[in-house]
């Protein structure tokens, strides 16, 4: 069944970028005609995409666009191949034409399409473009993806609001995900919890733990990166007390502890000159985890 894998061992790989594309095509062809009722295995497909993938990376953003076309025309794409096209177009600085991907990909598939937009709220956030999050969240709206789809897009988002001090604004948009849209995911509260504590104060602290107590009344189960984010806040506005409610309560949830909260809590001892206990953690840690610089 892996013709195109047979194929690139006959051919080695000294071979142009047409060669492969056209033995690839060839393949599916190929393999068309014997399945010509049962459709092309699975299997075999995914080896096919996964050549083209690999190409079009190497060739460039115009190359991937036009083989994911011809892939789709074909009724041959998949919802990978798409994200993988629109990590390359925004990798290349091509936003728009990203977006626009996400267009077709809503004409081509039915549900599951949102991660599409994984890419480009990715990088709203790393670059803290609140414009880009808003034009995100408008054509989700458009295209009416529910935005239960993919939290992680709505999370990014959210991150992107907050880092552009958004603050009201990001609220608005995550009331309107839990309380009209019924989005429920860990993702979502994290983005809520982590924007607060990064305004470093009191008032913002005690917004990321009420952030907390929703999503426990959601049924929502809290994960590190929830106490972790928490445990950050207290220890950066040195809220020993809260810091090591927080900490309890993470222990007594059975999240376990990594590196990164032993981390902040030898930090939290340090600050309060309690070396003892901030050694004994150290300890710990080397007992139970891999200590990081």
């Amino acid at each position: 069944p892996h013709v195109a894998s047979a194929l690139r061992h006959r051919q080695g790989w000294r071979r142009s970028s047409v060669l492969l594309l056209s033995e690839a095509e060839q393949a599916a062809r190929a393999t068309d005609h014997a399945n010509e009722n049962d459709g092309i295995p699975p299997r075999v497909w995914k080896e096919v995409n996964r050549k083209l993938t690999s190409l079009a990376k190497r060739q460039g953003r115009e190359f991937a666009v036009a083989k994911l076309m011809q892939l789709t025309a074909k009724g041959r794409a998949a919802k990978e191949n798409f994200v993988q096209v629109a990590e390359i177009l925004v990798g290349d600085g091509a936003v728009l034409e990203a977006l626009d991907l996400v267009e077709v990909a809503a004409a081509t598939f039915e549900t599951g399409y949102a991660r599409v937009l994984r890419p480009i709220a990715r990088l709203s956030k790393n670059t803290r473009n609140a414009d880009l999050a808003e034009e995100i969240l408008a054509l989700m709206d458009r295209l009416q993806i529910p935005w239960a789809e993919d939290a992680y897009v709505l999370g990014d988002c959210l991150h992107s609001l907050f880092r552009a001090s958004r603050l009201t604004r990001a609220e608005k948009v995550f009331q309107d995900a839990v309380s009209s849209r019924h989005v429920r995911h860990v993702a979502l509260y994290n983005a809520m919890v982590q924007g607060y504590v990064g305004q470093a104060r009191s008032a913002s602290l005690n917004r990321a733990l009420a952030i907390l107590r929703s999503m426990q009344a959601a049924e929502v189960m809290p994960n590190e990166v929830t106490f972790n984010s928490l445990l950050a806040g207290f220890t950066r506005v040195k809220d020993f007390a809260q810091a090591k409610a927080v900490a309890a309560e993470m222990i007594t949830l059975g999240i376990t502890p990594g590196v990164t909260t032993y981390n902040t809590l030898i930090n939290l001892f340090g600050l309060h000159g309690q070396l003892s206990e901030a050694l004994s953690l150290f300890e710990e840690v080397k007992e139970k985890l891999t200590p990081n610089v």
